[in-house]
């Protein structure tokens, strides 16, 4: 994930220097921030799992599954959609 974030900087490093002329290492920091911003918030998480005594926690950003859970949920073994269309009944 650090390495993601180190090469995206890098690149729009190199974009800031090419409008601008000189080297800026705005854009840089910020996409370095990025993924301590990241481990933070898993490390936080984690915490509260622990405190909580919650079982059901991601572990690594890669255990946050948001396309599945977005679109559907399993109910007594039939898959519904979880949004209905508007005037439409449940």
């Amino acid at each position: 994930m650090y390495t993601v974030f180190f090469v995206s900087g890098v690149i729009h490093m190199a974009g800031d220097a090419m409008v601008t002329g000189r080297i800026i290492f705005s854009a840089f920091t910020f996409f370095m921030l990025q993924p301590f911003g990241i481990t933070i918030e898993l490390l936080i998480v984690h915490i509260w799992h622990q405190f909580s005594g919650s079982q059901d926690k991601p572990t690594t950003v890669d255990d946050f599954d948001v396309g599945d859970k977005l679109t559907s949920v399993k109910s007594a073994g039939k898959e519904k959609s979880r949004f209905r269309r508007c005037g439409s009944a449940a």
